[in-house]
C-alpha cells in the first residue's frame, strides 16, 4: 500500500478517535498513525524509508517542472535580480532546478541566489560552476535569511493552516 493510502485509510480512526476535530499536535496525524511512528513525513523519508524519499524527491522534481515554465514565463526574475544586493531564496527548492533554468534564462543575475532544502535533500546538489549557495533549512523552523519581501510557493498556499494553527509557514516572513 503506498503512502498517501496508508495515511488515508488511518485517517478515519484517527478524526474519530479525536471526536471529528482537526489535530491538535503535527505529531499525530494520519501519516504518523498509518505508519506507527512520531517522526514526520520528511523526517521518515530521510530516516527509515531511504527508497521512498529518492522517488518522493523525484516525484517533487518532475511536479516542479511543470510549475517552473509556468513561473518562468510570469515571475519578473529579470527585474527583482538584477541588483546586487538582492538575494533570493528558493524555499524548499531541492537540488535547484528552478534556479538553475533561471540562471540558463538570464546569465549574469547579480543577485545572491540561495536553495534551502532539508539537508538529505541538498546533500547531492550539484552546485559546482552554478553561483547557487545551498543551504540545509526545513521552512518549519526560523527562517535564517532575514528581510524576505516577496515570497513564492508555487505548490504550496502561504495562507495554508498547520496543524497547530496559524499560517503554515509564518517564518518567512520578515518583521
Amino acid at each position: 500500500m503506498n503512502v498517501g493510502l496508508t495515511s488515508s485509510a488511518a485517517a478515519f480512526e484517527l478524526w474519530r478517535s479525536q471526536g471529528w476535530k482537526n489535530p491538535s499536535s503535527k505529531s499525530v496525524l494520519p501519516f504518523q498513525k498509518g505508519h506507527n511512528t512520531d517522526l514526520g513525513f520528511f523526517e521518515y523519508l530521510s530516516t527509515v524509508d531511504t527508497d521512498l524519499g529518492q522517488r518522493f524527491n523525484a516525484a517533487m522534481a518532475g511536479l516542479g517542472a511543470y510549475t517552473q515554465v509556468l513561473t518562468l514565463d510570469t515571475f519578473p526574475f529579470n527585474e527583482i535580480m538584477e541588483k546586487e544586493d538582492t538575494v533570493f531564496v528558493d524555499i524548499g527548492g531541492g537540488q535547484g532546478p528552478m534556479m538553475k533554468k533561471v540562471l540558463a534564462r538570464w546569465p549574469g543575475m547579480k543577485a545572491k541566489i540561495v536553495v534551502q532544502d532539508l539537508p538529505h535533500t541538498i546533500q547531492s546538489a550539484d552546485a559546482e560552476g552554478t553561483g547557487i549557495e545551498f543551504m540545509a533549512h526545513n521552512f518549519f523552523e526560523e527562517q535564517p535569511v532575514k528581510c524576505i519581501i516577496h515570497q513564492s510557493y508555487p505548490s504550496v498556499d502561504e495562507k495554508a493552516k498547520d496543524p497547530r494553527g496559524g499560517l503554515l509557514l509564518p517564518q518567512t516572513h520578515s518583521t
